[in-house]
């Protein structure tokens, strides 16, 4: 009977390993599930992920070719700035030039007036209808014919 028991304790035992092992399997194969269905969702992701990538890829080279443009444009305008700061500089020291030459000659002008009165009338007047027949669109004298005869005769001392 001895052997009986060793039997009948070596199957419940060898049952209970067995069913200790089953559980064991199927506890392993519900975690496995748990664990490739997260992969399954991080491989979703991930896929997400490099898609948006991809576009953030496209996106920047489009910023890029934008900026390069931008910034060929801005040297454009600093070429243009500089070349209208060089004419504007131009401009001034002609106008200083003008202005002193203006201011020299308004110095001399009072002086001449004073020492020749009617002299400095007459060159006044020759300027003026100088001035008058070019805005006239006339080449010659005061009349098409030459020289009038009745002018003063006009000239500039200086």
């Amino acid at each position: 009977m001895i052997s009986w028991k060793i039997a009948a304790a070596a199957g419940l035992i060898g049952a209970a390993t067995s069913l200790f092992f089953a559980y064991m399997w199927k506890s392993e194969q519900v975690e496995i599930a748990k664990l490739e269905a997260q992969v399954t969702g991080l491989r979703g992701e991930l896929d997400q992920s490099r898609a948006n990538n991809e576009t953030l890829k496209t996106q920047i080279k489009q910023q890029v070719g934008s900026v390069n443009r931008m910034l060929g444009l801005v040297e454009k305008n600093e070429e243009r700035v500089n070349e209208v700061e060089r004419q504007r500089d131009a401009a001034r020291v002609e106008m200083a030039k003008a202005l002193a030459e203006v201011n020299s000659m308004r110095a001399t002008e009072m002086g001449r007036a004073l020492a020749d009165p009617y002299d400095r009338g007459n060159a006044a007047f020759g300027r003026i209808t100088d001035s008058l027949r070019r805005i006239s669109g006339e080449t010659g004298g005061a009349h098409s014919g030459g020289d009038d005869p009745d002018a003063a005769e006009v000239r500039d001392v200086k």
